[in-house]
């Protein structure tokens, strides 16, 4: 990370939902971001997140939820931002299931392109 970096966007995410692995990983990544952004003196960090995971309770959502409290523990002032589900990742969502089934959460989420995400996370990390 260079100096003159006022704003971290924090878009981690882990490839699949078994919660051990991705609550390790985001409890890392996190720890990282804050420590590197420390040194080159970054303002703070904005964490894009999704609408409705502070009430899930198993799997990736339990270390997303991991990863917004590490966060806001951190050195760093940190803002989470929660998005509703992004529509380029519905193919994804489908390649994690097992078998002939796919099991959708049952959450009620409208759809929001990536583009769309991305640019309130900038507009958000310049306030």
């Amino acid at each position: 990370m260079t100096s003159g970096v006022e704003v971290i966007i924090d878009v981690a995410s882990w490839h699949a939902s078994e919660q051990e692995a991705a609550t390790e990983f985001f409890r890392t990544a996190t720890r990282n971001l804050h420590e590197a952004g420390q040194k080159a003196g970054v303002g703070r960090i904005v964490i894009a997140s999704i609408i409705g995971m502070d009430k899930v309770t198993a799997g990736f959502g339990v270390a997303k939820q991991v990863h917004e409290e590490v966060s806001l523990a951190g050195p760093l002032p940190a803002r989470i931002l929660r998005a509703a589900q992004f529509h380029e990742f519905v193919g994804q969502l489908l390649d994690w299931q097992q078998g002939e089934v796919a099991y959708i959460p049952a959450w009620p989420s409208q759809l929001v392109a990536c583009r769309t995400g991305a640019e309130v996370e900038a507009r958000h990390g310049r306030h």
